[in-house]
């Protein structure tokens, strides 16, 4: 049992240095955008996130007409989350969510064509009335596919997004 402890976290470091790899990238290239000056289009985006903030109650008039000037003022990215404080930002500015994976859908189907042949031969012993040979054979075949097919769905919603509530 204490051999396992070290593999275990050796993978454990693995995992975080890999997701440690994924949040730099992503923090590197938010630190390129900061300095990047907006387009006309990013910065519609964002009039229409402010008035959408003022049209759910969350700003005056006022207030929305003099965050509105200083939002027509802005330059670069790296200003912009002034302009939002106390609001949410923009959905330019969120963090893209990982695409979801499909390898794991792979790995399913190649445990369930490498399982067939067991099943098969656990049926044949089945149709020769031979109970114990079809259930060495087929039973771990099923709870092999099965098990394959739960880790590679759960693998897959991991990068599903939310679910939204109604309005």
């Amino acid at each position: 049992m204490g051999d396992k402890k070290p593999v275990r976290q050796v993978a454990d470091l693995a995992g975080k240095a890999a997701a440690t790899g994924r949040e730099a990238r992503v923090i590197a290239e938010q630190r390129k955008k900061r300095a990047m000056r907006l387009t006309d289009a990013e910065r519609e985006l964002c009039v229409e996130q402010l008035a959408e903030q003022y049209a759910l109650g969350r700003l005056q008039r006022d207030e929305w007409e003099e965050r509105h000037d200083q939002l027509t003022r802005v330059v670069v990215h790296a200003d912009v989350p002034a302009v939002f404080q106390g609001l949410p930002m923009p959905a330019l500015y969120e963090r893209e969510r990982d695409k979801p994976a499909r390898w794991p859908w792979a790995v399913g189907v190649a445990v369930g064509s490498l399982s067939g042949p067991f099943i098969l031969v656990g049926l044949v012993l089945l149709v020769l009335g031979r109970e114990i040979g079809a259930a060495i054979f087929i039973l771990p075949a099923l709870i092999w596919i099965l098990l394959t097919a739960r880790w590679a769905s759960r693998r897959s919603r991991r990068h599903l997004p939310p679910k939204r509530k109604p309005r």
